[in-house]
């Protein structure tokens, strides 16, 4: 079945390039409502646009590629839509992932028992392929 991008404005389906993936809302009602309220989608005649079982969101939509599962991640939500006024540029993503991972860090040097150690390696690879792509 083909997929496509729920996100206004976005024509990504999976028909078009390989290194597209698409990912479901999450089932946690909490973070759900964020990933709707972030898509800032509604119907035509103006009521609130409700994702079916079938929806997806690209990953273009989010910095690092793909959704975290970290509250404190810049891509707990996605984040990267055309109707953003102020764009993040490529720099500024990178600065918001250093940014987490430093976070992450310095957590973990006060609690070295914490579980939010353990994406601090994930976001630090993500920080250095990003910043190797773009040389």
């Amino acid at each position: 079945m083909p997929k496509t991008c729920c996100a206004v404005g976005c024509q990504n389906h999976n028909m078009m390039l390989k290194s597209l993936s698409f990912h479901k809302f999450p089932k946690d009602q909490e973070r759900f409502n964020l990933w709707l309220t972030a898509l800032k989608r509604d119907r035509p005649d103006g009521t609130p646009w409700i994702p079916t079982k079938n929806s997806v969101v690209c990953n273009a939509h989010f910095i690092s590629g793909k959704p975290s599962s970290d509250q404190t991640h810049p891509d707990y939500v996605p984040t990267l839509f055309n109707y953003n006024t102020n764009v993040s540029s490529k720099k500024q993503q990178q600065q918001k992932l250093q940014r987490h991972a430093n976070a992450l860090k310095r957590s973990m040097k006060t609690n070295p028992y914490s579980k939010s150690g353990v994406g601090v390696q994930e976001t630090n690879a993500i920080v250095q392929k990003t910043a190797i792509s773009r040389k």
